[in-house]
């Protein structure tokens, strides 16, 4: 556990504003505008600079293999539910389909 570890780092997803009563102190970066909490808002807005998104990659050849081709087949059509999960910032309707 990283409480446990000192001195400790650990990434979670922005999204996660509930923590289920776990203790985490974010770290608030101040990009030349002031300092910013990593808050979906914030992510949203592109003020939060340590934010990234979350790509899956796969090659051609392993896309042709079922698995691999049903994995990223249930990805590309749940994508509306899973942006909802906790810890997931979903994207502005205009990134959705980038």
């Amino acid at each position: 556990m990283l409480s446990r570890a000192s001195p400790a780092l650990g990434v979670y997803g922005a999204g996660l504003d509930d923590l289920g009563g776990l203790r985490i102190d974010t770290v608030a970066v101040d990009a030349g505008e002031g300092c910013v909490e990593p808050r979906p808002a914030a992510v949203r807005a592109g003020r939060y600079p340590l934010a990234e998104p979350l790509y899956a990659y796969t090659t051609r050849s392993a896309l042709r293999r079922g698995p691999v081709a049903r994995y990223f087949a249930t990805v590309i059509e749940r994508a509306p539910q899973l942006a909802g999960y906790p810890g997931v910032v979903p994207p502005q309707e205009r990134e959705a389909g980038a």
